[in-house]
């Protein structure tokens, strides 16, 4: 038995449905011919179509808004209002949510990648689709936001040859205002000084690799000066935001920009 298909099935209905019997045999065979022919052009378009916007997610995969940074900072809270526009309780993530809708009338491709230090590596696999880059920290947990793993995962986002490459803009999500959350300033000042260490212990492990033959580190900022957000090879916006209280406003002007 021949498997079922959907041209098939549009087949049998036509078949079924036609007045066949009112016609003459070359009109029938005629009037068969022609609706069957039509009827696979619109399948084939249809099948075209459908497999187009399965593959792209709707849009082109340019078209990607990443959602990353520490664990608990409220990435998936922040996923949910950009999706529903509506606060969700949310756990930690230990799997990606990805998924394609509007934002202002646009639609995107926004994923939102785990907070474990397990699943940053997958940042490669999505940094040459981006269209934007969210970083999210917990602006009322201090230890949290300049831990060791933070400032790293931000400092190789920040020296990512693709996101330098292609100027993909990132916006760095002070969360939080509902509870004690830090200013954009002193979030700033604490971040770019604590890069600025990060910078200089790497600049002596790669000079202690080079001497063993291994590749140098990638250059943060400028060589000759300490780095800031302002002089960073990526475009850098800070912003303060509340998932929680659905006070997103800087992220979603943010985005009507891109």
């Amino acid at each position: 038995m021949k498997p079922e298909t959907p041209l098939n099935t549009l087949a049998h209905y036509i078949l079924q449905t036609l007045p066949v019997h009112q016609l003459t045999s070359d009109e029938s065979h005629k009037k068969i011919i022609a609706i069957l022919i039509i009827a696979i052009v619109i399948l084939s378009f249809l099948l075209f179509l459908s497999k187009l916007l399965s593959s792209s997610g709707i849009v082109s995969k340019a078209d990607t808004i990443l959602i990353c940074g520490p664990q608990n900072a409220g990435k998936t809270t922040l996923y949910y209002q950009l999706k529903q526009d509506a606060f969700r309780e949310t756990y930690a993530s230990m799997m990606e949510n990805i998924d394609t809708f509007l934002i202002d009338s646009r639609p995107f491709r926004v994923v939102d990648l785990a907070g474990h230090i397990s699943r940053r590596h997958l940042f490669s696999s999505y940094v040459t689709r981006l269209k934007a880059c969210v970083f999210v920290v917990d602006g009322s947990d201090e230890s949290s936001t300049l831990s060791a793993q933070t400032v790293n995962f931000l400092f190789d986002i920040l020296t990512d040859p693709q996101m330098i490459r292609r100027s993909v803009p990132l916006l760095i999500c002070v969360n939080k205002t509902d509870q004690n959350c830090m200013s954009v300033d002193k979030f700033t000042i604490l971040m770019e000084n604590a890069l600025n260490k990060a910078r200089d212990l790497r600049s002596t492990m790669a000079i202690l690799k080079a001497k063993d033959g291994e590749e140098n580190m990638r250059q943060l900022g400028n060589s000759d000066g300490d780095f800031t957000f302002r002089s960073s090879q990526v475009p850098v916006e800070v912003c303060q935001i509340s998932a929680k209280e659905q006070s997103i406003q800087p992220l979603r002007k943010f985005i009507t920009r891109l």
